[in-house]
């Protein structure tokens, strides 16, 4: 697993416990951004490897570069 997937899924879990003060679910966040709560873990343990497409979606989200 490369130390770049691992450093995303650390960075999507962090915004999202942190997010509006008081956290989102991730059944919450895969609502918000159109994918399944299993991705979303998955993502956050560098399992699976978000797109290019799905990190856009996500930086929309939290409102992050």
């Amino acid at each position: 697993m490369s130390d770049i997937y691992r450093a995303i899924g650390e960075k999507i879990r962090e915004l999202r416990k942190t997010y509006g003060g008081q956290g989102l679910s991730q059944e919450a966040l895969a609502q918000k951004v159109g994918t399944t709560p299993n991705t979303i873990s998955r993502w956050e343990t560098a399992a699976y490897k978000p797109s290019i497409a799905d990190l856009e979606r996500l930086a929309r989200f939290f409102h992050v570069p």
